[in-house]
């Protein structure tokens, strides 16, 4: 918590970097001083508006990936209960026939 009692969340630049790496990504998100001025001693720094339309752009594909996950459950649900009413059927046609 900090000095008000409040709790801050963020993210490490340096893990912000390293995963940009391994992705070969170079994004304005992530802000190293010392690109312009190698002498520089402030400190790596993430700019979190930067972030905004690529996490929108997750949540609407993860938003389409959902909705086809739930149609395809309840397609699922309804095949087997139209099963489950066949098999209904078939077990009174084979009681009838004992």
């Amino acid at each position: 918590a900090g000095p008000e009692g409040r709790v801050h969340y963020g993210f490490m630049a340096q893990e912000v970097k390293q995963n940009m790496d391994n992705h070969g990504m170079d994004w304005g998100m992530y802000s190293d001083p010392k690109f312009n001025d190698p002498d520089s001693t402030n400190p790596l720094g993430l700019r979190y508006g930067e972030m905004v339309p690529v996490n929108t752009q997750a949540i609407r594909e993860l938003d389409t990936l959902l909705a086809a996950e739930v149609a395809a459950r309840e397609a699922a649900e309804a095949r087997v209960t139209d099963l489950e009413a066949a098999l209904a059927l078939l077990t009174d046609r084979v009681a009838a026939l004992e």
